[in-house]
């Protein structure tokens, strides 16, 4: 149902769908592109829900909402972020949610 037009349409999809796992890698693109932040690393992923398919030639851009922050207590200079994100296809769907948290490098904010 990924790659095979014929296998798909017997599908209760009815048509090519992206997997889930290329659907988390997107978001981890457009998330990058979006927020381009000093990530040291990621520290995982909860609550990773599917909730519409994702197709070929749709438009999928991400929401993201920074849940909280605080001081790295094994890395000075960095912190924890956790953050929930939404994947939302040209049409305003939400394709699939998941709460996620990361090691970020601390960086001066500039004002002005």
């Amino acid at each position: 149902m990924h790659t095979n037009p014929d296998f798909a349409a017997e599908t209760n999809f009815g048509k090519v769908i992206a997997s889930g796992f290329h659907l988390l890698a997107i978001c981890q693109k457009l998330m990058i592109e979006e927020n381009p932040m000093a990530i040291i690393v990621g520290l995982g992923l909860d609550e990773v829900r599917f909730l519409n398919p994702g197709r070929p030639g749709d438009r999928l851009t991400v929401e993201i909402e920074a849940i909280s922050k605080r001081e790295s207590k094994s890395r000075p200079g960095a912190g924890i972020v956790s953050h929930s994100l939404r994947l939302l296809n040209q049409h305003g769907e939400t394709v699939l949610t998941y709460k996620g948290a990361g090691m970020i490098e601390k960086r001066e904010s500039i004002t002005g």
